[in-house]
């Protein structure tokens, strides 16, 4: 198989998924100058949409582009190192057994085209043999420049903006069941094979590995960004391919049986898109997450996510005092706790096929309003079921059209500090022209009012 088509093949692979990559679209000035071509020519195909909507094609243009690339340029520099069928066996592991999908390929970031120069610093350094020392420092300059790139983005609110090397997110980043690349990248364990029967190049591209995995530990935020796996360490996908290349085929057929499963993972990760586990509980404010063993990235994404925990939330902080508290850009809204895109102008949208409300109330019985709007799908109107406490669940059937409100009341039973409104909606609706979001209904506003009974 020739390489222009391993391209071809990736590029159609990336492009087709529908998840996005959430939080630093575009962020840092890397990012924003690679993208930069793409977002030229959206503006030439979608002359009329608005720029939003422009640059969210951009970045799925450029990141499918840039992590194809990689792949590409993966399986060139695998083919001067191994068999045909090995190649093809570690580029395949490569592109879809790792945040080079679920990740790298979702949008305008640093990681994608980081790994399509490590690929081609990897190409190039195997066109002379033996490879010379050089290429090994010029994997390391790449793989620094690379980690300098991705720590332009500011660190998240409330971390520290002092650099400290900690332990815990370094062993996270290798075997933590939350970031691990043992666990997230199929080839680091062939890899991690490979660096024990393999020669002075995969022992110092090991070296270049856990130095740049204790530089991300090094970092006020070393878990930015929300995604599925170890997405920081993208740009090493290319190298931990490339140290598996003089194992015997017959180790590598033994991989796949590693490689298939987690490849399924990752494409599951696109394909049902939505929100991310660590954006449920933050890693900055509960890095104790990333080694929980139950509540993982592959039961989310498997199961679904489970309920918020009741216990991490402080119910003063979820009072709703009287009147409609609207849901926009600007106002306070805790009691959307999960499930919940960022807040627009003039509300926020639910997405994801679960959506959950807490608010504090004393004992007794509320009931809680939303002024809310939905989309169709086709000629169907959303349908919600709502999980209410002291209730059975209820159903409700919007009617009106999108941006025409309708009032969603919902009645509930007090009967602890927080009370926990589950929305289940009938199915989501994405917006099209690379806004890939899986939205479900639109909140303008909420009320809860204690239910008044006559004497």
């Amino acid at each position: 198989m020739r390489t222009r088509f391993v391209f071809l093949l990736a590029f159609v692979v990336y492009v087709l998924g529908p998840a996005r990559a959430p939080g630093r679209e575009a962020q840092g000035p890397v990012a924003k100058a690679t993208g930069a071509p793409f977002v030229a020519l959206a503006r030439v195909v979608y002359p009329l949409v608005p720029p939003a909507d422009q640059e969210r094609w951009a970045g799925r243009a450029a990141g499918a582009f840039y992590a194809a690339g990689a792949v590409a340029l993966t399986f060139a520099a695998l083919g001067r190192l191994a068999s045909p069928e090995a190649a093809l066996i570690l580029a395949a592991a490569a592109a879809l057994g790792s945040p080079l999908w679920s990740w790298g390929s979702r949008g305008s970031n640093v990681e994608a085209p980081g790994a399509l120069l490590m690929a081609a610093v990897l190409w190039l350094s195997f066109r002379s043999r033996p490879v010379p020392w050089r290429a090994i420092a010029a994997v390391a300059a790449l793989a620094l420049v690379v980690a300098l790139a991705q720590a332009t983005t500011p660190a998240a609110e409330g971390t520290s903006v002092v650099q400290a090397f900690d332990t815990l997110a370094f062993a996270a980043y290798l075997v933590a069941p939350g970031r691990g690349l043992l666990l997230f990248i199929a080839t680091s364990v062939l890899a991690l094979v490979g660096l024990w029967r393999g020669d002075a190049f995969v022992r110092g591209a090991g070296i270049v590995v856990l130095a740049v995995v204790a530089e991300i530990a090094s970092r006020p935020d070393p878990w930015d960004p929300l995604a599925f796996g170890p997405a920081l360490l993208t740009p090493l996908v290319p190298l931990l391919a490339v140290m598996a290349a003089r194992l015997p085929l017959e180790v590598l057929r033994i991989g796949l049986l590693w490689t298939l499963p987690l490849a399924l993972l990752h494409g599951i990760a696109v394909f049902r898109g939505g929100h991310t586990w660590d954006e449920r509980r933050g890693l900055p404010a509960h890095p104790d997450a990333v080694w929980d063993t139950h509540d993982t990235p592959f039961r989310d994404l498997l199961l679904g996510p489970p309920e918020p925990d009741l216990r991490a939330l402080v119910p003063r902080e979820l009072l709703v005092s009287g009147g409609t508290h609207a849901t926009r850009a600007g106002e306070e809204a805790p009691w959307l706790v999960y499930g919940w895109e960022p807040p627009e102008a003039q509300g926020t949208w639910a997405s994801g096929p679960r959506s959950w409300i807490v608010v504090a109330a004393p004992p007794g019985e509320f009931v809680l309003t939303l002024t809310a709007t939905a989309p169709a799908l086709g000629t169907d109107r959303q349908r919600l079921t709502i999980a209410r406490p002291g209730y059975p669940p209820l159903e409700f059937a919007f009617t009106k059209g999108l941006w025409e409100y309708e009032r969603v009341v919902v009645p509930f039973q007090s009967t602890q500090a927080l009370s926990l409104i589950e929305l289940r909606p009938a199915y989501v609706a994405r917006p099209g022209r690379g806004d890939v979001r899986p939205l479900t209904l639109f909140v303008a506003g909420l009320s809860v009012e204690p239910v008044r009974r006559v004497p």
